[in-house]
């Protein structure tokens, strides 16, 4: 979730041919930024959009528009299996998957996202999706109703462990999945 002053700087620092964003809803604005000055500054690097934020092009407003055609890929569902074909297609990576495994930075929560942290906390992702399909719930409609497992509890819960161990201070973790408390 880098600002779009970060963003400039990490593109003219280095040389990138792809450049994957992952947005809600709410961050339109923010990426629409970030996407009409990637293409007006490095026209030739491909843009792929996914996140949560994919469901608005669903919708046929002027500024969604705008964003799809600046965009070269949409990422519509699970991220990790798009970028397997997406490889695949694009350079003819191919090879064994690697089990996955969950080792991310601790998230820093603050009061309306300023940068005075309140606490850290460890975040894991059980799951994606929604077998549910509420009318106002971007997940079910993101993942099409469907639920994907990550991780099995046991997976889970050595996860949760070993991310424990090695950030002994923090006190706080989230589990990340729409379906949790529906699966035993």
């Amino acid at each position: 979730n880098p600002s779009p002053t970060d963003f400039k700087r990490e593109m003219r620092r280095d040389s990138y041919q792809v450049v994957a964003l992952t947005f809600t809803q709410l961050m339109l604005g923010k990426v629409m930024e970030m996407a009409r000055w990637l293409k007006r500054e490095y026209p030739d690097v491909e843009l792929v959009l996914g996140g949560y934020g994919t469901s608005l092009f669903t919708e046929k407003f002027p500024l969604v528009e705008e964003l799809r055609g600046l965009s070269d890929q949409i990422c519509e569902g699970e991220g990790l299996a798009f970028f397997r074909t997406y490889l695949k297609e694009r350079w003819g990576v191919d090879g064994p998957l690697r089990k996955l495994t969950q080792d991310l930075v601790p998230a820093r929560n603050s009061l309306f996202r300023n940068r005075r942290p309140l606490f850290r906390q460890l975040v894991f992702v059980s799951g994606l999706g929604c077998v549910h399909g509420c009318d106002f719930c971007s997940t079910s409609h993101h993942f099409k109703k469907r639920h994907i497992k990550l991780f099995s509890g046991e997976e889970l819960f050595k996860s949760i462990a070993a991310q424990a161990a090695r950030h002994p201070d923090i006190q706080s973790a989230v589990i990340y999945d729409a379906d949790f408390l529906a699966r035993r």
